[in-house]
């Protein structure tokens, strides 16, 4: 590869960075998808949204352990 002038250590770093980069942003629209639903209040919520925001993927993976999806009930009739 490098007669055609690319760097394979150049090359799978990039990748990685672009691996992390989608990772994060699947992580970001789970999490805010998911904040949407929660019962807290509009200040934990801002808060939780800078956290999320500031820090990539461990704002919004800390989110998704500590808030985790709750089943629906079913609907008794």
């Amino acid at each position: 590869m490098d007669k055609l002038g690319i760097n394979i250590a150049l090359l799978s770093l990039q990748l990685f960075y672009l691996l992390l980069l989608v990772i994060w942003v699947i992580l970001l629209f789970s999490a805010l998808h998911r904040l949407r639903g929660t019962e807290l209040t509009e200040l934990e919520r801002g808060l939780w949204v800078i956290v999320t925001l500031l820090l990539p993927i461990i704002g919004a993976a800390t989110f998704l352990y500590l808030h985790p999806r709750v089943q629906k009930s079913a609907r008794s009739f």
